[in-house]
């Protein structure tokens, strides 16, 4: 037991009590000088302490004590120069005296106020399982009144898994999955009744965190388990998920109505919609470089889907002699009847054959910085080049796909597709559960 002392009158009944409630088989008094000749000694007399090791063969219904001498221990009013002693002095004592951070308890009732958050962000860093204090009735000078004394217990490591579960809430709304499920995951060792919510927080966050991690690389079908996992009223109760996630109803519109139908579907608008929601979170991250390259990507795609569901064509396999005269000799077909169609020849053959959408791609080109987008996007890290992508590029691109989508499919339609990939946060983690006390 590590505990400050105070002068106070009423330190020394504080802390007897509060000796005699933990029960420890050591006591560390954290005190300057003056104290340790007065209240120190008053304590040790009442309590029979023996100064010593714990290990050593002292009987067993003696406790110990030690009451370091040190000289930062005398600026009491000092908080960081307490602070650096405090840990030092409890580290020491856990070496010499063979004890564990999860047996211990720092007392950080009596000495002065900087005394006490000095002892008790020291205990709290080093992991002391209890963080205990001493109240009651007081008198006029504000001391508690012999008698009337009630301890009470901080448990420390239930206020690091809050700690580490709001921070895992941070980073999965902040779009950092893995780091929020690793950050989940490191809890799993900590009994439920430490964890905020039962341990139900740590396992929706390791979920929902797996399930929008696997959806944003495209691991549709590994995004579709951990949907599936979340709705197991086993594992953890859908009312629970619901209120602090996605109800049943979006979990599983996510699931059956976008996720499966990209998995199932040859090709499918809402596939073009999820890769724009995967660049428009690039976008947010500043990743602009990342971002044009799935816009390049979901243009590219709009032509593909264009292509098929007007004319039952795929541009990997399509057939030379579907081609305009002027383009047949500038694809890539090894003497072959078929032929791979780039992004830039699929868009040429729709507008060629007078698709609306094909001059829409056209109008794009000639009107705005369109072209040097794509340019950009092709001369970029992720791609043929070296060169650094600015925001103004992705911004372009964005908009570029939002007029062709739109031209191409309605603007209800594809606003819809787009909602459908939004993803969702986490809420109302900020406080303890009553379950969980």
């Amino acid at each position: 037991m590590f505990a400050t002392v105070g002068p106070s009158p009423g330190t020394i009944e504080s802390l007897v009590h509060s000796i005699r409630q933990y029960n420890p088989d050591h006591v560390v008094f954290l005190a300057p000088a003056a104290i340790r000749d007065e209240q120190v000694r008053e304590i040790v007399e009442r309590l029979e302490l023996y100064e010593g090791d714990a290990c050593n063969e002292t009987p067993p219904e003696r406790w110990t004590y030690d009451a370091p001498d040190d000289e930062r221990l005398e600026h009491v009013d000092d908080v960081e120069r307490l602070h650096l002693a405090c840990r030092e002095l409890i580290q020491a004592s856990l070496e010499t005296h063979g004890g564990h951070v999860e047996h211990a308890v720092a007392d950080f009732t009596q000495g002065s106020k900087p005394m006490s958050v000095a002892l008790f962000h020291a205990a709290y860093a080093l992991d002391v399982q209890i963080l205990g204090y001493v109240t009651g009735e007081r008198n006029d000078r504000g001391d508690v009144i012999p008698g009337t004394e009630m301890t009470y217990s901080v448990y420390g490591r239930r206020l690091k898994a809050l700690e580490q579960i709001q921070e895992a809430v941070r980073l999965f709304n902040d779009g950092a999955y893995g780091p929020a499920r690793q950050k989940a995951s490191s809890l799993a060792d900590t009994p439920d009744i430490h964890l905020p919510y039962g341990g139900r927080a740590r396992y929706l966050i390791e979920m929902a965190a797996t399930a929008l991690e696997a959806w944003d690389r495209f691991q549709l079908e590994t995004a579709m388990e951990a949907f599936q996992r979340l709705g197991d009223d086993e594992a953890i109760e859908p009312e629970f998920v619901g209120q602090h996630f996605i109800d049943h109803h979006e979990r599983e519109a996510i699931r059956q109505r976008h996720l499966h139908e990209a998995i199932e579907r040859d090709m499918y608008l809402g596939l073009a919609a999820d890769v724009v929601a995967n660049a428009d979170r690039r976008v947010e991250q500043e990743a602009y470089d990342d971002a044009v390259g799935r816009l390049y990507r979901a243009i590219e795609y709009l032509a593909q889907l264009r292509i098929y569901q007007e004319y039952g064509l795929e541009t990997a396999c399509f057939p030379v002699d579907k081609l305009p005269g002027d383009m047949t000799e500038i694809v890539d077909r090894d003497d072959q009847d078929i032929c791979q169609l780039s992004l830039a020849q699929a868009w040429q053959f729709l507008k060629h054959d007078g698709d609306s959408l094909g001059s829409t791609f056209h109008e794009l080109e000639e009107e705005t910085d369109f072209r040097e987008a794509m340019r950009k996007r092709n001369a970029s890290i992720l791609a043929h080049g070296f060169e650094p992508v600015k925001q103004e590029y992705a911004e372009c691109l964005r908009r570029g796909v939002e007029r062709l989508a739109v031209a191409g499919w309605g603007e209800e339609t594809w606003h819809d597709a787009l909602a459908r990939c939004r993803f969702p946060e986490l809420t109302g983690f900020g406080e303890w559960s009553k379950v969980t006390r």
